[in-house]
C-alpha cells in the first residue's frame, strides 16, 4: 500500500437499472471491500470486478492493489480475490 490523501470514503453499494432513473441500495453480503475512492469496477456478465482505489489500510491513508468480485446474480455477494501472477502496482483514479 502507498500513501493517499485523507478523504471520507464509504463502502456502500448502489444499483441503477438501464432505462430507469431510480437508484436502489441492495443488501449485499460476503467480504466487502473497505471504504475507498478512486477505484475501478468493471462489469463482466453477472459480475463486477473491483480493483484498487484509496482509503485507510492499517490505520493510515493507503492506495490499494486488491481485487474483489461482486457476484450480482448471487444476491450481491462480495468475494476478495487472491490474485496470482505479476500484480499491478497500487493505484487510484485510474
Amino acid at each position: 500500500m502507498s500513501r493517499a490523501p485523507n478523504m471520507q470514503r464509504r463502502n456502500s453499494s448502489f444499483t441503477v437499472r438501464s432505462g430507469e432513473v431510480a437508484w436502489t441500495t441492495p443488501k449485499d453480503k460476503g467480504q466487502k471491500p473497505g471504504p475507498r475512492s478512486g477505484h475501478t469496477i468493471t462489469c463482466v456478465q453477472e459480475k463486477g470486478i473491483l480493483f484498487g482505489g484509496c482509503g485507510v489500510g492499517e490505520g493510515a491513508s493507503a492506495v490499494f492493489n486488491d481485487t474483489y468480485i461482486l457476484h450480482i446474480a448471487d444476491g450481491y455477494r462480495w468475494e476478495k480475490v487472491d490474485a496470482m501472477g505479476d500484480l499491478p502496482h497500487p493505484r487510484w483514479r485510474h
